[in-house]
């Protein structure tokens, strides 16, 4: 495959010297992506652990008598401690993940992390097959009699303080960190490799499912499912806006599903 690091060699240029300009213009290799992957992770981990510390210390400081562990067990799954700790991570994260591109001192951070324009017709037809892959979900999970709504996202909303910001974090923030890390940074590195497209699609999606372990078994499979159809999205398009805009319609359409089943609890 012909991709935007596979440029032909200009006469004239020793091989040695084609191959060190190729290196410096490609993405990390195979464990460089790993690597440096795992370290935005670990950030990422931190970063949202100083948030949750810092409300466990203001709970402790206002009942001196209370147990930190039972304090940290019950902010974990709290609505409005999440929205602060996706805020704080988003973009931090993301600048981290722009070092690392430019680290790498070849391609630009657009071409390295996919930010290429599309068409409007691409952009609905991946939005259509977003939208198909929830109404198909939806339909297993009746058919199985899955839970229609998580109790871990009913908790959420239910401690998020200030719902428009919860909103906000769920559709717009956390998308935005998840892609650029996961179909950004870490498709292009993998994608390049020896893996190549196809396990670029498949890693990512293992990766992205991993950092949704607060789900069931049921809800997993479906994020690996929808992590896979937003690769091959990736992949087709060689652009990071349609998994984008993609992953913020299907969280728009949880969402949207949390506040009806609330409405008629």
């Amino acid at each position: 495959m012909v991709g935007p690091y596979n440029n032909p060699p200009r006469q004239g240029m020793k091989s040695d010297t084609n191959k060190a300009t190729h290196s410096r213009e490609t993405p990390w290799g195979m464990w460089g992506t790993v690597g440096w992957g795992l370290l935005v992770a670990g950030v990422f981990t931190i970063l949202q652990g100083l948030v949750l510390a810092g409300f466990v210390a203001s709970e402790v400081a206002s009942n001196p008598d209370a147990d930190l562990y039972a304090a940290a067990r019950g902010l974990g799954g709290n609505g409005f401690v999440m929205t602060l700790a996706t805020f704080v991570t988003t973009p931090l994260c993301i600048g981290l993940i722009a070092l690392l591109v430019r680290l790498r001192k070849g391609p630009t951070i657009a071409r390295y992390l996919g930010l290429k324009a599309i068409a409007p017709r691409t952009m609905l037809f991946w939005l259509g097959i977003v939208t198909l892959f929830a109404l198909i979900a939806e339909f297993l999970a009746h058919l199985l009699g899955r839970p229609y709504m998580p109790d871990f996202m009913v908790d959420a909303y239910a401690t998020a303080y200030f719902a428009p910001l919860f909103w906000l974090a769920i559709i717009v923030a956390a998308p935005l960190f998840e892609e650029v890390f996961f179909r950004g940074f870490l498709f292009e590195g993998f994608q390049h490799s020896r893996l190549g497209p196809l396990g670029a699609v498949f890693l990512t999606s293992l990766a992205w499912t991993i950092l949704h372990v607060q789900y069931g078994a049921y809800e997993l499979g479906t994020i690996f499912g929808l992590g896979v159809v937003f690769g091959v999205a990736r992949l087709k398009t060689q652009s990071i806006y349609p998994p984008l805009a993609m992953h913020s319609l299907f969280n728009l359409f949880a969402m949207a599903q949390l506040v009806s089943y609330l409405g008629r609890a």
